[in-house]
């Protein structure tokens, strides 16, 4: 179940959202992450969800927007610049 619009205020029962999403395989797979690793040293502060919402209330479904590190690249001391992009989440 993903975390409802509002989740801050939940206190402790539900975690902060976050967003991973692989492409490729082998040596061309990117693991572009919003706020997946907010407390890997090197890491924090790097990416954050910026927008989040549950449409309709419904906590299977979120969209939203958010800046994304490769963090194969910066686990393997390449480059890592923060990109920015959009995504949208729907669990079975």
């Amino acid at each position: 179940m993903l975390p409802p619009d509002g989740w801050e205020s939940q206190g402790d029962v539900f975690s902060p959202p976050s967003v991973m999403v692989t492409v490729g395989s082998g040596a061309d797979r990117v693991e572009w992450a919003a706020d997946e690793y907010r407390t890997t040293p090197g890491l924090e502060g790097l990416s954050q969800i910026d927008s989040y919402t549950v449409p309709d209330g419904r906590p299977v479904h979120a969209t939203g927007t958010a800046t994304f590190i490769d963090t194969l690249a910066v686990l393997s001391g390449r480059d890592a610049t923060p990109v920015s992009g959009s995504f949208e989440v729907t669990c079975p």
